[in-house]
């Protein structure tokens, strides 16, 4: 996992990050209200070949930072 500030970080990397599965980050995280929304670079010209999404490092590392317990 890269932790560059401008690094981009598919769902695999953001659960890592976060501790949880990728099953779970999937369901539960990246759809939550106020969670970074994806990047999706083209990958192909056709629907089939829908770009995944990726997220800035930094911005999921700026959502976590949000939910510290004070």
């Amino acid at each position: 996992m890269c932790l560059t500030p401008h690094a981009l970080w598919d769902v695999t990397e953001v659960a890592e990050y976060l501790h949880r599965s990728k099953q779970h980050t999937r369901q539960w995280i990246i759809t939550q209200e106020g969670f970074p929304r994806p990047i999706r670079i083209p990958s192909g010209k056709g629907a089939a070949e829908r770009a995944r999404p990726l997220w800035r490092a930094k911005d999921v590392i700026a959502w976590a930072d949000l939910h510290i317990e004070q």
